[in-house]
C-alpha cells in the first residue's frame, strides 16, 4: 500500500474500518458524522502512508488520525461565541 498498490490499501479499509467506525462512534456519541469520520481518517492516511515508519504501528497510527478527526468534527459542531459580544 506504501508503494501506491490501491489493492493493498481496499485490504487495510476492510480490516480496519470496523474498528475506526467504534472507535469514532464513542468520541462522536453516536452522532450521524461516523462515516464521515473514518472515511476522512482514510483520505489522511492515504495521503501519508508513506509517513508510517513501521508497519507495525499501523494499527495505532490509523487510530489516532481517526481520533484527531473526530475530535475535529466535534470542536466544529460546539457553539462559537463571537469575542465582541463578551463583556
Amino acid at each position: 500500500a506504501v508503494d501506491g498498490d490501491t489493492g493493498s490499501f481496499a485490504v487495510l479499509v476492510r480490516r480496519y474500518t470496523p474498528m475506526m467506525r467504534a472507535y469514532a462512534r464513542r468520541i462522536l456519541s453516536g452522532s450521524a458524522d461516523v462515516d464521515d469520520v473514518v472515511q476522512d481518517a482514510f483520505i489522511s492516511a492515504w495521503q501519508q502512508l508513506h509517513k508510517v515508519q513501521d508497519p507495525k504501528h499501523l494499527k495505532s497510527w490509523l487510530m489516532r488520525i481517526t481520533s484527531r478527526k473526530a475530535l475535529d468534527r466535534v470542536r466544529s459542531a460546539r457553539p462559537q461565541q463571537d469575542l465582541d459580544d463578551v463583556n
